[in-house]
C-alpha cells in the first residue's frame, strides 16, 4: 500500500502534459511515453543499467569475502569483525553532523572569515576603508534579502 499508491499517482501524473511554467495541464497525453523510445533516452537508460550492474558486481565481489570471514569467525571475534566493517560508515554521518553545526551556529561561516579579513586590513589606509565598505554592503544586502 505504501508503495503502490505513490506509484499509481506517479503514473497518473505522467499521463498529463507540462504547462508553460512547469505546472500540470490536465489533458491526457502519451507523448512522454513516446519520447521514451528516443535514442538519447535509450542511451542514458543503457548507461544507467551498466553502472547498476557494475556496482552490483563490485558489491558482490567485495562483500562476500567479508561476509564469509564474519560468518566463519569464532563467536567471540564475530562482533569485533562486524564493528570493523561498520565503523567506516559512521564517518559520513559524523562529518555531516559537524558540517551542520558549523553552518547553523549563530555566527555562520562567513562572519568569522570576514572579521578576520577586516582585522588584517584595518590598518591599510584607503584599502582598509574600501574593504570595510564592501563587507558592510554585502551584509546589508543579505539582511535586506533575508527580511523579504
Amino acid at each position: 500500500m505504501l508503495v503502490a499508491v505513490p506509484l499509481v499517482l506517479v503514473f497518473i501524473v505522467s499521463l498529463f502534459s507540462r504547462g508553460t511554467y512547469g505546472g500540470l495541464v490536465y489533458r491526457v497525453n502519451v507523448q512522454n511515453y513516446l519520447r521514451f523510445i528516443d535514442p538519447l533516452y535509450i542511451k542514458v537508460l543503457w548507461g544507467s543499467l551498466e553502472v547498476a550492474f557494475l556496482t552490483t558486481l563490485a558489491c558482490l565481489v567485495f562483500g562476500y569475502p567479508f561476509a564469509y570471514v564474519v560468518a566463519r569467525s569464532a563467536p567471540r571475534w564475530r562482533n569485533l569483525h562486524l564493528l570493523l566493517i561498520i565503523i567506516p560508515f559512521w564517518s559520513n554521518s559524523l562529518i555531516r553532523t559537524y558540517a551542520w553545526i558549523v553552518l547553523l551556529r549563530t555566527a555562520g561561516v562567513r562572519q568569522p572569515i570576514d572579521k578576520q579579513k577586516a582585522a588584517s586590513r584595518m590598518g591599510h589606509g584607503i584599502q582598509g576603508i574600501r574593504f570595510q565598505r564592501r563587507v558592510t554592503r554585502r551584509f546589508v544586502c543579505l539582511r535586506d534579502l533575508w527580511r523579504r
